[in-house]
């Protein structure tokens, strides 16, 4: 299992991992990503979602999501 199904994220955006006990300031778009993540949802349904809640184009929207998994990746929280 993916340690991002492991995340905790509350209301205010901070991400906690209860298995380090490390915490991450999210922004809204950053905390809507790893929740849809956690759902299972893929890669392009996450950027269809995040385009039509930000008014974003598609691809604008699917670039943000595959470089915020990579970031993901480089931490540690994805792979």
């Amino acid at each position: 299992m993916s340690k991002i199904n492991y995340l905790n994220i509350s209301t205010g955006g901070i991400a906690f991992d209860p298995k380090t006990g490390e915490s991450f300031q999210l922004n809204e778009s950053a905390a809507l990503i790893i929740s849809l993540m956690q759902k299972g949802m893929s890669t392009e349904e996450i950027a269809k979602r995040l385009a039509k809640q930000f008014k974003l184009t598609y691809e604008h929207a699917l670039t943000e999501v595959m470089e915020f998994e990579v970031q993901l990746e480089v931490i540690g929280i994805a792979a």
